[in-house]
Order: C-alpha cells, then structure tokens, then sequence
C-alpha cells in the first residue's frame, strides 16, 4: 500500500513538472496589495465600502462640517426605519436558520427508528426539498431587505459617497484594468499561469458602519490619499528639495508598509465582480512590477514608485 501511495506522488509530481516546462513558469500575486495600491482606491473607504466622491473639498472644514450636519439630520430621520429593517432582517435570519436545524432534528428523529441508513438519507432528503422553496423565500426577502438598507444609507451619505451601485461599477474598472496589467506583466516574463490566495482567505471585514459618528464628519481612512499627495520634487532637478528627498521617500516607504497590513479587507465587494482564484507557489512573485506598471501608467513621481516599491518589498518580506 505504502508502495502504491509513493509512486502515485511521484507520478503526481513529475506531472506538475513536466506541465511547468512544456507550458512554462508558474507565478504568484499578491492580489489584495495590487488592488489596494490601485491609483482610483485611494478614494476607497474601507469602512462604508464606497468609494468617496473625488470632487468633494475635505480639506475644507467649513464644506465638511455642513454637509455633517445635513447627514447627521437627515440620519436621525431614516434611523428607525433603518434599526427597523435590521430587526426584521434578524427576524428572518433566525427563522432561516430554524427551517435549516429541522433538517438536523429529522435526520437524529430518523436514526433512532429501525430503518436503513438509505432510508434516512431519503427521508431527510425529502425533508429539505420541502422546505426548499420555504429557504428560497426567506433568502429573497433577507436580500431585499438588504437592498432597502443600502438604498437609504445611499441617500444619506449621497453627498460623500459614490452609491453602492456606483462603487461596484467603479471597482468593476478598476479589477478590469488590474487584470489586464496582471496579462501583460505574464506576459513579458512568459509565465503560463498566475494565481492568488489573497481574495480567497480575506480578513476579517470591517464593522459596516450603521450611524454617522458624533465625534467627526470624517471616517475614511486618508492613509492612501497622503502617500500620494506628498510633496516629493521632481528626480534630476536641482533644487534645496532634492537635498530632503531621501528622508521623505523614507518617510513614505514606512507609510505604505504600515498601510499594507492594516489594510480593511475589500474581498466582498469585490467577490461581486471578480472571482477569486486558488494559489499554488511560483517560480517568481509579479506583485512588485505589476504595481510599478500601474504606478508608471498614472505618471506617479519616480521617487514615489521606489518609495512605494521598498514598502511593498518591506511587506512581503515580513
């Protein structure tokens, strides 16, 4: 037997082997990290899971603390019915879940009777179609309910935030154009195949938030926003700025790998408009010069790239 399992390995392995040099390199990603340094996620909040409007002044604390109050009225006024459709969808949870236990109680009910296991299996089974149409409905009422949530929380956050819809739509962009770099970047290493882990074992997501918070009409993490905005000179200009460059790009280095694993995890809004994929380890790692091609195509300053580059390399290196 031992005998049988080490050749059908060994069979298993020079498969794999023969596979990787008749079709090429495999290659791995750190999917989450490229997705998360996209140029357009840095209007991404992580905590409403939207994308915050672009032309909105935050800089500004007289417009923001305005348009915080309108929110915050216009919050008191939708939070019952919010806190009513969150009883409800409770409700109907719970309900789903009993249907499911029935299952659970009629197949131990079964076991202790003198009947065959072929016939408890067929029991149960008939036992779950009945009750199959009961769980589809309640799955479709626990969405709509869902859907009633997200449109009201749209219409108070209107003026900050793009609509879920529109998040989807946006992100949908910008996983499209990621996995077109993600070909080309294969591509030019002449790698047959790249696969990730990172979107099938997410973090544990963020708690959505319910209520606009009392003490601060901002809630998005900026991380992002200042890596991008920092004031590095232009490379190969003389100027007094050149001289301070190196302790910025340090500055920035420690920013980006401080961001990398803090980072809210985005894999369920994401999982709307892209698969996740199985990871197998690689002969090499793209992450990096996808990244660098994206960074390269939105013309970001050459001393941000290697500053944002050496964080990567500081994370993944961890």
């Amino acid at each position: 037997m031992k005998n049988r399992i080490w050749l059908l390995t060994f069979l298993f392995v020079f498969s794999l082997s023969n596979l990787a040099q008749a079709q090429g390199l495999f290659a791995t990603i750190d999917y989450r990290t490229c997705l998360v340094l996209h140029p357009e996620m840095k209007d991404f909040d992580f905590v409403s899971q939207r994308f915050s409007r672009p032309q909105l002044k935050r800089n500004d604390m007289a417009i923001m603390t305005a348009v915080y109050e309108r929110m915050s009225t216009q919050q008191k006024v939708l939070s019952p019915k919010i806190d009513a459709l969150l009883a409800k969808q409770s409700k109907v949870q719970e309900n789903l879940a009993k249907t499911r236990l029935n299952w659970t109680v009629e197949g131990i009910k079964l076991a202790q009777l003198k009947i065959s296991k072929a016939e408890i299996t067929k029991r149960v089974a008939e036992a779950e179609l009945r009750d199959q149409k009961k769980i589809d409905k309640l799955q479709d009422e626990i969405l709509e309910i869902e859907k009633e949530i997200v449109d009201i929380k749209d219409s108070i956050w209107h003026e900050v935030f793009l609509s879920r819809a529109e998040t989807v739509e946006k992100l949908e962009k910008i996983v499209v154009e990621l996995d077109e770099t993600i070909k080309n970047i294969a591509d030019q290493h002449k790698v047959a195949c790249v696969i990730d882990d990172t979107l099938t074992a997410p973090e544990t997501p963020p708690e959505i938030i319910q209520n606009i918070p009392e003490n601060t009409p901002l809630w998005s993490n900026p991380a992002y926003q200042i890596i991008l905005q920092s004031p590095l000179p232009e490379p190969n200009t003389f100027t007094i700025a050149n001289h301070w460059a190196p302790s910025l790009m340090k500055t920035i280095e420690n920013l980006s790998f401080q961001f990398l694993p803090h980072r809210k995890d985005v894999g369920s809004l994401v999982s709307t408009v892209r698969p996740a994929k199985l990871f197998i380890t690689g002969g090499i790692d793209i992450t990096e010069a996808v990244c660098r091609s994206l960074f390269n195509k939105y013309e970001f300053n050459s001393y941000l790239i290697e500053s944002l580059i050496k964080g990567i390399k500081m994370f993944r290196e961890r």
